[in-house]
């Protein structure tokens, strides 16, 4: 839903409770390994 959204980043908590995390979404999808060998756009 968040690729389909077109969200550009997503920002959360940090794991460790010193702040917060920035995701680049385009970045988490090429990283993604169930996408892996599949065209995404």
């Amino acid at each position: 839903m968040i690729i389909n959204a077109g969200i550009k980043e997503i920002i959360i908590k940090a794991e460790n409770d010193n702040g917060y995390e920035i995701i680049n979404v385009q970045e988490w999808i090429e990283k993604d390994d169930l996408l892996e060998g599949k065209t995404t756009y």
